[in-house]
């Protein structure tokens, strides 16, 4: 599954929930957040043999667990 498919999946309001959990400040940016979404789902992907791997990955600050990529894979 290509990132852009994973974006045309879910609506904007059944990801927003998740971001006040994962980014407390982002439950008062709602607007941007979505015009940001909405930014997301016109642009055209690019063709690239780069791979981006989401794992399982903990905060070294928190000890929390969390899905996402390491920085070298963008």
């Amino acid at each position: 599954m290509k990132l852009k498919e994973l974006f045309q999946a879910y609506e904007f309001d059944e990801i927003y929930p998740q971001i006040g959990l994962m980014f407390p400040k982002g439950r008062h940016l709602r607007a941007q957040f979505s015009n940001t979404y909405k930014l997301l789902l016109t642009l055209n992907p690019v063709a690239s043999k780069k791979q981006i791997r989401y794992q399982l990955m903990e905060d070294p600050d928190t000890n929390e667990m969390f899905f996402g990529a390491d920085d070298r894979d963008f």
